[in-house]
């Protein structure tokens, strides 16, 4: 975080002051002494935190990258954002919010009073249990049959059945940023997204990736945990 944003954040926190107080759409993990956001960070939400800070956020300087279905190749561009997913599509005020670095998401949840997830956390978060969420189906990356709903791309979040932990959006849709590092400059990944197929199991609990912090993705996004309190 430059030091801008840093002066920025702490500005912020001080005018919330007293009112910091932990949002109402979360849900609680007791095994881990937590409340979880119930569904992934959205475009709307990132966007009102972007205004209100006035931040300089990865996407200002870095390429996004997006899977192109129609070629089957991966593309990069300058005007991707939590906006432009692939630099010209409009996202929905309540897709995930994605092309956001982890830098950019821990000062988005740190702003919440909370913090990204560990992955002994997330795990928690779905009880070591699937649920049917946004994936590819079909052969990566090869045609998505689309049978979800979702052609290859991410669905707005709370799209599907709720997990029995209370969470929507854990399986598929989009990666989510973990705070558990891995190694040097990268952070370990989890819940797979709306890429993810069935031979290469992203979307399973266990499944772990790892992506450098700086990595803007059209399907990597985020949520908040917040640490209970007596």
């Amino acid at each position: 975080m430059t030091l801008r944003n840093a002066i920025s954040a702490i500005i912020l926190l001080f005018l919330l002051g007293c009112e910091t107080s932990i949002p109402e759409d979360v849900k609680a993990i007791k095994e881990v002494n937590i409340w979880a956001d119930e569904h992934e960070v959205t475009t709307k939400d990132f966007e009102d935190f972007h205004n209100q800070l006035d931040l300089r956020i990865a996407s200002d300087t870095i390429n996004g990258w997006w899977f192109s279905a129609d070629s089957s190749k991966w593309k990069s561009s300058f005007t991707a954002s939590h906006l432009n997913p692939n630099g010209t599509f409009i996202a929905d005020s309540l897709s995930p919010a994605v092309q956001v670095s982890w830098a950019d998401a821990c000062a988005y949840c740190n702003a919440r009073n909370g913090r990204l997830p560990t992955t002994t956390e997330w795990m928690a978060m779905t009880s070591g249990s699937y649920s049917p969420g946004n994936i590819w189906e079909g052969y990566f990356p090869l045609r998505d049959e689309g049978l979800d709903g979702f052609l290859a791309q991410s669905a707005p979040v709370m799209s599907f059945t709720a997990h029995e932990t209370g969470l929507y959006d854990l399986f598929g849709n989009v990666w989510e940023w973990t705070s558990s590092a891995a190694e040097e400059g990268k952070y370990y990944v989890k819940g797979g997204s709306y890429l993810s197929d069935y031979n290469s199991g992203g979307f399973l609990p266990d499944y772990t990736m790892a992506f450098s912090a700086d990595s803007l993705r059209a399907d990597l996004g985020f949520r908040c945990v917040y640490t209970m309190t007596n």
